[in-house]
Formats: structure tokens, C-alpha cells, sequence
């Protein structure tokens, strides 16, 4: 629980962004992921390819590349 980060970088419909507790981020609003950036959400790609280092939940020693999705 130690690595779980603080903040989620919640985008506002204005195109302005804040700092967010995790515990008030809902399914929906969009979330802004910096490289180095911890992911604690489960969600969508709805832009760029990210590799998102997945090795605490599936044990893989090497990122994986992810996509947008299509629907």
C-alpha cells in the first residue's frame, strides 16, 4: 500500500487539470498518466501508447505497450 500513489491527475471538462484523492475519482472522468507516473485505476488508454509497468499484478519483469481503446 506504501506505493499506491497519493494523488490521480483528474482532467477537467474545461481542459484544466487538478490533483485528486483517489477516493473521489469515479468511472468516467478522464486521467492524466506523466511517463514515471504510478497507475492505481483500473481504466482505458483513450490517447498515446503507454507502457505500463504491470510487474506488481501480473509478474511480468518488462512493461507492456498499451493501446487505445476502440469502443
Amino acid at each position: 500500500m506504501e506505493l499506491t500513489p497519493k494523488t490521480a491527475r483528474r482532467i477537467l471538462p474545461d481542459s484544466s487539470e487538478y490533483d485528486a484523492p483517489p477516493e473521489n475519482i469515479v468511472a468516467g472522468y478522464l486521467l492524466r498518466v506523466r511517463p514515471g507516473d504510478s497507475v492505481h485505476i483500473d481504466g482505458k488508454v483513450v490517447e498515446g501508447r503507454p507502457a505500463v509497468d504491470e510487474s506488481m499484478i501480473a509478474d511480468e519483469p518488462v512493461p507492456a505497450e498499451r493501446l487505445p481503446a476502440t469502443a
